[in-house]
């Protein structure tokens, strides 16, 4: 009985939604009668295909993933590859837009780096030439 109670709490704690809930159902259901059948290695068996089974009730009731499903049931396995090749090479090419934003702006921070340098030397160039002294000894005009 004390088990009984354990994963019905499980039960709770895990989610609400049924199709959520199938994967844990599945595998203790599973798990179960592979025990009551073949003791620990059939437990083992049980709880394995009644995770996948309860996997597969949660991916046919997702309305995203219905579609898929559909599909391999349907024997279009290259479509479904293909669309999600067509989903990964999307993000890659986003993500490859978004890395070259990021190199084309650290090159201009880092020519401005560079260029302040030079800037800043004519400055002090301009300083120096305003603040020199004469020269100590008189200087001989040109003929």
């Amino acid at each position: 009985m004390k088990y009984i109670c354990l994963a019905l709490i499980a039960l709770a704690i895990v989610s609400c939604s049924r199709s959520k809930t199938a994967p844990f159902v599945g595998s203790l259901a599973g798990a179960t009668g592979g025990a009551a059948l073949g003791g620990i290695p059939g437990a083992a068996i049980g709880s394995t295909l009644g995770y996948g089974s309860g996997i597969a009730y949660d991916w046919a009731a997702d309305p995203d993933k219905k579609e898929i499903v559909e599909q391999i049931t349907q024997g279009q396995i290259a479509e479904v590859i293909a669309n999600q090749v067509a989903k990964q090479n999307t993000g890659f090419s986003s993500f490859l837009n978004d890395l070259k934003k990021m190199l084309i702006f650290a090159a201009v921070g880092y020519g401005i780096y560079l260029a302040i340098p030079l800037f800043y030397s004519k400055h002090c160039q301009k300083l120096a030439e305003q603040n020199m002294t004469r020269p100590p000894f008189p200087v001989k005009p040109k003929k």
